[in-house]
């Protein structure tokens, strides 16, 4: 399934209690685009080669949002733990609206994501292993680490008012559920 602008990808959290649209885009994480998305309290998907794959599909479903404003819609995503689930509904004007189910594999990770290894670990296919093909649907979740760089004196802005660090949490696909009309 390929996203367009008929389709509708709401993200569920529930050891967080996050649920929030998802809107994504062409370009990569944090970039202009994806910084007004999050501005507007929604989470944002980057796609691409600089960017993921859509819901579902093999490779990293990356999704960001704001820890720290804008809602704060990811204020608590240090929360989360292995084993934790996690789902994507997609609704589509002309398929069966389908939820992907993913499984957080690990605690968040910090990620420098100023360093070019950190951004490529961010988008890379599976995520956090730049140059490891995927081989199944994989999510990642990523905020900013503001408080936790400003601890270390690590105030560095980009020109997007994004800190350095990154949180990311990364889950494997585990189940589909197909919902009939």
């Amino acid at each position: 399934m390929i996203p367009n602008d008929r389709c509708l990808t709401t993200l569920s959290i529930p050891r967080i209690d996050v649920e929030s649209k998802v809107r994504s885009y062409v370009g990569s994480p944090d970039d202009a685009k994806g910084t007004r998305i999050q501005n507007r309290s929604l989470l944002a998907s980057p796609l691409g080669t600089t960017g993921g794959v859509a819901a579902g599909q093999l490779g990293n479903f990356h999704v960001d949002g704001h820890r720290n404003s804008a809602g704060g819609l990811l204020l608590e995503l240090r929360k989360l733990r292995k084993g934790d689930l996690v789902q994507a509904r997609v609704e589509c004007a002309v398929t069966p609206d389908l939820t992907f189910t993913y499984r957080i594999s690990a605690r968040p990770s910090y990620v420098d994501f100023f360093s070019t290894e950190g951004r490529q670990a961010q988008i890379a296919e599976k995520p956090l292993e730049p140059g490891t093909r995927a081989t199944r649907g994989y999510l990642s979740i990523s905020t900013c680490a503001t408080q936790e760089d400003h601890a270390r004196g690590d105030f560095r802005k980009d020109q997007f008012d994004n800190p350095p660090g990154r949180w990311v949490a990364v889950g494997v696909r585990v189940g589909i559920t197909i919902h009939k009309p």
